[in-house]
């Protein structure tokens, strides 16, 4: 069985980093910005919110990982055997 998770779940997750981790870290790379809370970001990783593209939300999250691609990505549904 192929289980999918979104990018943004899998690049966290590879990091070692739990939601609240990454939610510290998106109020560290834009101190002038409110750092984004847990649940919203697990809200994002279940497809239950999903940001307008190009929102600094989105950037945010990818500043946080360290993830070079393009932002967006990490919306998307990826296969979880697939990214390892």
């Amino acid at each position: 069985m192929v289980c999918k998770k979104k990018r943004l779940t899998v690049e966290r997750e590879r990091r070692g980093l739990l939601k609240s981790d990454l939610a510290r870290l998106t109020g560290a790379v834009d101190p002038s910005a409110r750092p984004m809370n847990a649940a919203t970001i697990g809200q994002i990783e279940n497809g239950y919110i999903r940001p307008k593209p190009g929102s600094s939300q989105t950037k945010r999250l990818a500043l946080a990982l360290g993830y070079q691609g393009d932002p967006e990505e990490l919306l998307e549904d990826v296969a979880d055997n697939a990214t390892r």
